[in-house]
C-alpha cells in the first residue's frame, strides 16, 4: 500500500469519516435505515485459506434495520481495470473469515457486504464495476452461471468543487483539499478543515489528517514538508501555532514562485527574497498576536538579517512581549 492509500486508511478509520463518506457520496434507499451511532471497526486482516493477508482495505460493521451491513472500503489511488474481480475476492474472503471466526453460524444466513472503492488520483476512473462486464459473453445456456458483483464508486475527481462546497463535512473538505492545487486557495480550505477538526475534538483524526497533509498535500505542492505532526497532537498547540504554519504556507509558495521565475540562478536575489519573505511572515505573526507594531518595530524587522528573524520567530511562541522578544 502507498503513502496515499495508507494515509487514507488512517482517515477512515475514524467514525466521523465513515459516517460522512455514506451521508453525503453513497446512495440508497437502505440508509434510511441504517444507525450511524451503531458503525463498529471490525478487523482488516483477514486471512485466506492459502494463509495470504488482507490487510489494504478497511471493514466497518453497521446496523441496518434487524441486520448488519459489512461495508468493505477500498483506498485506490491509480485506476486498475480489474478492479471489479478483486472486489470479488475480497467479499469472498471477508466471508471465509466470518465463518472461520464464528461470527456467523451454519445454521445464519450471510450478512451484507457493500463493497466501496473509494479513488483519489487523478485520472478518471474507467474501469468496469460490476465484474459480469469483464467477461466474455456466456454461451447460449451459461448466462445463469456469470457471477454478478458491483462495488460503490466514489471517484473523487467527479466533484466540483462548488458542489463539495455545499457539503459542511470532513470528506468533502479532504476531496477539495485533493483536487486543490492553488496555494491560496490550500491555505483557505486548510483554515477551514481545522475549523472542523476542533469541533470535532478527535486529536487522533487531528493526526491522521497531518499525516495526510505532510506525506501527501503538501509534498505534492511544494516538495518539501512545511508542517509537524507535533503541531496536531494536542487542541491547544494546533490552537497556538496554527497562524504560524499557516503563515510559513504562504511563505511556501512564495518561495516557490521565486524559484520559478529566476532561472538564471540569481543566488543573492534569492537570498534577499527569502529574507523579505521571512521578515513579513513574522511581521503578520506579531500583528495577530500583539496587534499593530510600533514603527521602530517595523524598521528593525525590514532591515534584520536572516539569521535574525529565523531566531525572533523561533522565540516567539516562548515570550509575552515584544520587549522580551527583541531583547539582546
Amino acid at each position: 500500500m502507498g503513502k496515499h492509500d495508507h494515509s487514507y486508511k488512517l482517515l477512515f478509520s475514524h467514525p466521523q469519516m465513515v459516517r460522512d463518506l455514506l451521508q453525503t457520496f453513497v446512495r440508497g434507499d437502505w440508509l434510511a435505515q441504517v444507525d450511524l451511532d451503531s458503525l463498529e471497526r471490525m478487523s482488516d486482516n483477514y486471512i485466506s485459506d492459502d494463509l495470504q493477508a488482507r490487510a489494504d482495505d478497511i471493514v466497518w460493521r453497521v446496523r441496518c434495520g434487524d441486520h448488519h451491513v459489512y461495508l468493505l472500503i477500498e483506498f485506490q489511488s491509480r485506476v486498475d481495470t480489474f478492479m471489479a474481480l478483486r472486489v470479488l475476492a475480497y467479499v469472498a474472503l471477508l466471508y471465509q473469515d466470518l465463518i472461520r471466526t464464528e461470527r456467523v453460524e451454519d445454521s445464519d444466513q450471510l450478512p451484507m457486504i457493500l463493497p466501496v472503492v473509494l479513488h483519489s488520483g487523478t485520472k478518471t476512473w474507467h474501469a468496469a464495476e460490476d465484474v459480469a462486464s469483464l467477461l466474455e459473453p456466456a454461451p447460449p445456456g451459461l448466462e445463469e452461471f456469470t457471477p454478478h458483483l458491483r462495488y460503490v464508486l466514489i471517484d473523487e475527481g467527479s466533484y466540483d468543487d462548488d458542489s463539495l462546497a455545499r457539503h459542511d463535512n470532513l470528506v468533502a473538505s479532504l476531496f477539495r483539499l485533493e483536487q486543490c492545487r492553488e496555494h491560496d486557495q490550500m491555505e483557505v480550505l486548510v483554515i477551514d478543515l481545522v475549523d472542523k477538526l476542533r469541533k470535532a475534538g478527535e486529536a487522533s483524526l487531528c493526526r491522521a489528517f497531518a499525516t495526510w497533509l505532510d506525506k501527501v498535500v503538501l509534498k505534492r505542492l511544494s516538495g518539501e514538508h512545511t508542517m509537524t505532526i507535533n503541531l496536531w497532537e494536542k487542541p491547544t498547540m494546533l490552537s497556538e501555532r496554527f497562524d504560524e504554519w499557516e503563515a510559513r504556507f504562504r511563505l511556501e509558495g512564495r518561495r516557490e514562485g521565486r524559484l520559478e521565475g529566476r532561472q538564471d540562478g540569481l543566488v543573492e536575489g534569492l537570498l534577499e527574497g527569502r529574507r523579505e519573505g521571512e521578515a513579513a511572515v513574522l511581521r503578520r505573526l506579531l500583528e495577530k498576536r500583539f496587534g499593530d507594531l510600533p514603527n521602530p518595530i517595523r524598521e528593525r524587522l525590514r532591515n534584520a538579517r536572516f539569521d535574525e528573524l529565523e531566531r525572533w520567530a523561533e522565540r516567539l511562541l516562548d515570550v509575552s512581549s515584544l520587549d522580551e522578544l527583541f531583547a539582546s
